[in-house]
Parts: structure tokens; C-alpha cells; sequence
């Protein structure tokens, strides 16, 4: 894809407006099978083991994280028709999953369609040795980012026929994406990554909402490619000409000028474990 280097003006703005009006919070108090704190870990034990749960039915759990981390992962490993949900302590949903690739903060946004399935084959094989992201989840899982003494309900769901057991994990630990990790954010254009030159870089889209800026400051032009690890994801690469990449095959490459400014961020509204919603960066001649 080739491009001029003149912009147009920034995108991805909005604004909210919020007419007065009266908020009532009712408690939320489903019945809890146990409490746990989270594991701080990127290689979690079972909190419970061999779980069983009817058909149609959901199980509650209290996760309380003693320090504040860049994520809080719940997830739940067994047979098929496993449906994970994060809610937070007055029962709002925060993120949803069926699959051990990617959450969704609606069930709406999980619809997985023929079309995703055929474009995630075309991803085989995209994944390179040193990519700096690589976490996986083995069931489905759902994470958001955890402060202090903070408490969170996981519901677990069997949307199946039969009864089915599974094995639950939470656990927290600090981001893949070396950009978003603690103090580090590249979540706003000001805080942009800086490109200077040649070479790779890697990010990942661990967190809904989640957009990775980056800005580059190179003086000669160059060529800049953006492979996806995982289309179900969604992932996209736009610049402030509107310029889009999706990282897939036939669409991963355009031309880089000094001061272009870019955000990755997820068309779906999607987030994922980094070894699924992962990228990479290519500034090459």
C-alpha cells in the first residue's frame, strides 16, 4: 500500500457527554463456591481441580488481588462448552470468553464465523521465534488489569448439555507487551513508542480497550510491515490519514515517513492472551 507523506488530522476522538441524572448501585451478591486469592504466576496451579458443573448451569467465584498487577487472569481448563466472565463487585460484566484465544467485553463480540476460521488458518506459521510475546492460555480466560485490594467475581458457565468438569486458575502477573507493562503505557498518543530507525519491535492487545501508539522520528523513509499473530483478534495498524492495516496476507506493508504517528488497537473490541493478540513491527529499507 503506498502513501504521501502529508496527514490529515488525528483520529480516534470523542467526546461524552453526560446529562445530570441519579446512578443507584445495587450490591451484587451471587452465591459464592470459594474465595481465592490470586497466584502471581505466569505458570498458575488449580485452584480447584475436576469442578463439576451441570448442564446449563453457572458457578460463582471470588477473586481478590492483595497488590495492584498489570493483569488478573481467570481461566478455566476441560471439556467443551466452558463459558468464563469477569464481573466486577457490583456484577457490571468486564470480559467474556469461550475459547482459550481471545475475550470479548459482550458475548456479541464472541461470534466466531466462518470467515474467521478460514482467515485463521491463512495465520499458520506467522509466529516467529523471537517475538518477545508468547503467553497462552490453555482454556477459556478472561483478564483485566487489577488494583490493590481489589475484588472481582468469575462466573463459569456450562453452556452444554451434559455435565462437565474443568479445572479454575487466577492468577496475576506483569504484561507481555514491554510497552504497557507497569509504569510503562503506550496507551495514549502523547506516550507514543518512539521508532528511531531499522528493526523489529512486539506488542500485544492483553487488555479490552487496550491501543498501543507509536510514533516514528527516523529522518529517512522506510517501509513498515505489521504481521497479526492470530486474525481472530481483529487487530488493525491505522494511521492519521486513515491509512489501515490488517496484518494478514496482501495487507501488511506501507510506507513510513518522519513524525507519522500509528495506533494498534483491536476493530472487534476484542483483547487476548499475548501469544494470540501479539504483533510485531517491521521498519525495514
Amino acid at each position: 500500500m503506498l502513501r504521501r507523506p502529508a496527514r490529515l488530522a488525528a483520529l480516534l476522538a470523542g467526546v461524552l457527554l453526560i446529562a445530570g441524572c441519579q446512578i443507584i448501585i445495587t450490591p451484587f451478591e451471587p452465591i459464592v463456591e470459594a474465595t481465592f486469592s490470586a497466584q502471581d504466576t505466569t505458570a498458575p496451579t488449580p485452584l480447584r481441580s475436576s469442578v463439576s458443573i451441570p448442564a446449563g448451569q453457572s458457578l460463582y467465584y471470588r477473586l481478590q488481588t492483595p497488590v495492584a498487577r498489570d493483569l488478573l487472569y481467570g481461566e478455566v481448563v476441560g471439556a467443551g462448552n466452558l463459558r468464563v466472565r469477569m464481573l466486577d463487585g457490583i456484577g457490571r460484566t468486564l470480559a467474556v470468553s469461550r475459547s482459550p484465544v481471545y475475550f470479548a467485553g459482550s458475548l456479541s463480540a464472541l461470534t466466531t464465523t466462518e470467515v474467521e476460521v478460514e482467515r485463521a488458518g491463512e495465520a499458520e506459521g506467522l509466529v516467529r521465534p523471537q517475538i518477545a510475546v508468547e503467553f497462552l492460555c490453555e482454556g477459556p480466560c478472561v483478564a483485566v488489569a487489577p488494583g490493590a485490594g481489589d475484588t472481582f467475581f468469575l462466573e463459569v458457565t456450562n453452556t452444554g448439555s451434559q455435565t462437565r468438569f474443568f479445572d479454575l486458575f487466577a492468577y496475576t502477573f506483569a504484561a507481555n507487551d514491554l510497552n504497557d507493562r507497569g509504569a510503562a503505557s503506550n496507551d495514549a498518543r502523547p506516550s507514543a513508542t518512539t521508532i528511531s530507525g531499522l528493526g523489529t519491535l512486539s506488542g500485544a492487545i492483553e487488555l479490552l480497550g487496550d491501543l498501543d501508539w507509536f510514533r516514528y522520528t527516523g529522518a529517512q523513509a522506510r517501509v513498515l510491515e505489521f504481521t497479526a499473530l492470530d486474525p481472530r483478534l481483529d487487530l488493525r495498524l491505522q494511521f492519521d490519514d486513515g491509512t489501515v492495516l490488517t496484518g494478514l496476507p496482501g495487507d501488511r506493508t506501507t510506507n513510513l515517513y518522519q513524525g507519522d504517528v500509528f495506533v494498534v488497537y483491536s476493530a472487534s473490541g476484542r483483547a487476548g492472551p499475548s501469544g494470540t493478540s501479539g504483533y510485531y513491527l517491521d521498519v525495514v529499507p
